[in-house]
């Protein structure tokens, strides 16, 4: 997992950190750093209020070879209206 989190800011193009690479970044930290985009677009945070859904996928859509990995961003899409009931589901306040 440390290398994975160790490169989750690097971008497609070269331009993130911690090491500014460039083609070999490791898959799964390629995966990491679009789910955690994503999920950032689509929550409230301290500095920004969530987007919905169709503001999000376009700003994947924008980065697709700069700071994503563009295949990885189409995957994501495919698969993305399988995800979403899902996590509507996971994000419903417990009846606890």
């Amino acid at each position: 997992m440390a290398p994975l989190i160790l490169n989750h800011h690097e971008r497609w193009d070269g331009k993130g950190y911690p090491r500014g690479i460039k083609g070999e970044i490791p898959l799964g930290a390629r995966i990491l750093r679009r789910g955690r985009l994503f999920d950032a677009l689509m929550t409230d945070r301290p500095y920004h209020r969530a987007i919905v859904a169709r503001g999000a996928i376009s700003m994947l859509e924008q980065d697709a070879g700069k700071g994503l990995d563009p295949v990885l961003v189409r995957r994501f899409l495919e698969i993305l209206p399988d995800l979403m009931p899902e996590a509507k589901t996971s994000q419903a306040p417990s009846a606890a």
